[in-house]
């Protein structure tokens, strides 16, 4: 009987300690709001996310219950930028949540599904998609927007036949 009680109180202890060791990480991961379903963080492999109707597919930073987390080292003056917009747009539908927060080094923004500008992003994200498995097939790259000062710092400009300076 003593065995017993001995045994139920050390496994009690463990799980003290493996639940304080689980905030801990959670504080330590940043701004969480729920719980750590996923991530992409330490060089960790986490899953990848799939939207089989949309064949829309990515790999959060950080997939809570019910919200994506995408973390950004850029600073941002402002708005958040388009393209990491479209990027958590992606996310939201590979994932098939209705909330996320795109973190830049200085500024934090939260978005939801039901925002006029994260459905427009929605919309352009779906709506590109077949094109981009086309692409993929058929292994080309799709057209660009070169102008002179991107095509400087280009390192395909030598290839590149769109390239504005060579």
């Amino acid at each position: 009987m003593a065995g017993i009680l001995c045994g139920c109180f050390i496994a009690t202890i463990i799980m003290i300690f493996l639940f304080k060791k689980l905030k801990r990480e959670r504080i330590n991961a940043g701004n969480l709001q729920g719980w750590v379903i996923d991530h992409d963080q330490n060089d960790m492999r986490s899953r990848i996310y799939r939207n089989y109707q949309y064949r829309i597919s990515g790999r959060p930073d950080v997939l809570e219950r019910g919200r994506v987390i995408e973390h950004k080292s850029a600073i941002v003056h402002g708005s958040a930028k388009k393209g990491d917009l479209r990027q958590v747009a992606a996310l939201m539908v590979a994932t098939g949540v209705d909330n996320a927060a795109l973190q830049y080094a200085n500024k934090t923004f939260n978005l939801s599904k039901n925002n006029p500008e994260m459905q427009s992003h929605i919309r352009e994200v779906i709506k590109q998609s077949p094109m981009m498995l086309k692409l993929l097939k058929n292994r080309t790259a799709p057209r660009g927007n070169p102008y002179s000062q991107k095509c400087r710092k280009c390192e395909f400009r030598s290839k590149c036949p769109d390239a504005k300076c060579k």
